[in-house]
């Protein structure tokens, strides 16, 4: 419902099948209505950090050229959609776009422009669910499971594995930021089935004195990827986490 109302402002904003969307959002609810939305006219998503520069900000819009902004930055361009006019959208029709449309690339992504200017990368795969769709090729079908996404949305394993999870039929626990501790407790809390989490996460949970007390026998399956792992925290990481599913370091 949501989604939909967001699409009807979207669309009255003059975006369109094909257009880009630019999402800069802390990890939230106005994300998800956001991304969804767009998706319902056809819109491509690229999601940028909340707290990007000016500067940085300013090369990356004028690369990226979209026809819509939702930001939560501190001082936003003219005409963009901030969370309090996402929020203010309540009162808009429920009812989906008249047409079905479909995003020539689901997600986009900006490059650093280490090398000169930013480039906007293109995700080759429409917004299209087919059934044999899978979050991963290695991970193979996760339906009716339950993924706790500790990564921002901007960044690869964040949309990854909040995403595509959403898309199939799976449930999600969102973090707006990472902590060791509360990691531990959504874990336990919510019965978490998946994580994916970066070396660092990983060494910070490894170090709390109380992980052992916490129940994490839910967990099947724990990814972790960007940089090695510490033998250390890898093994204590197993003891914790992946040795309860039945797993070894």
């Amino acid at each position: 419902v949501r989604a939909n109302q967001l699409a009807h402002l979207f669309a009255e904003l003059g975006l369109e099948e094909h257009d880009t969307i630019v999402v800069a959002l802390r990890n939230s609810p106005a994300h998800l209505y956001s991304t969804f939305a767009a998706w319902k006219l056809g819109a491509s998503v690229l999601p940028l950090r909340w707290d990007l520069p000016l500067w940085e900000r300013s090369r990356l819009l004028g690369v990226a050229t979209p026809r819509v902004v939702v930001a939560s930055w501190d001082d936003p361009e003219p005409g963009t959609v901030t969370p309090d006019v996402v929020r203010a959208t309540t009162d808009r029709p429920a009812d989906p776009p008249a047409v079905d449309h479909v995003a020539q690339y689901t997600r986009l992504v900006a490059t650093s422009g280490s090398t000169g200017s930013p480039k906007i990368v293109a995700i080759a795969s429409p917004t299209v669910m087919a059934d044999e769709f899978n979050v991963s090729a290695v991970l193979g079908t996760q339906r009716g499971k339950t993924y706790l996404t500790t990564s921002p949305l901007y960044h690869v394993s964040g949309w990854t594995y909040c995403y595509n999870p959403l898309l199939q039929d799976c449930g999600v626990v969102l973090m707006e930021r990472f902590d060791a501790a509360r990691t531990l407790q959504l874990i336990e809390r919510h019965r978490i089935d998946f994580v994916c989490m970066v070396p660092t996460m990983l060494q910070r949970v490894a170090r709390l004195d109380d992980a052992a007390t916490y129940d994490l026998s839910s967990i099947e399956t724990l990814v972790y990827g960007g940089a090695s792992l510490p033998e250390w925290a890898a093994r204590r990481s197993a003891g914790k986490l992946v040795v309860l599913a039945g797993h070894e370091v």
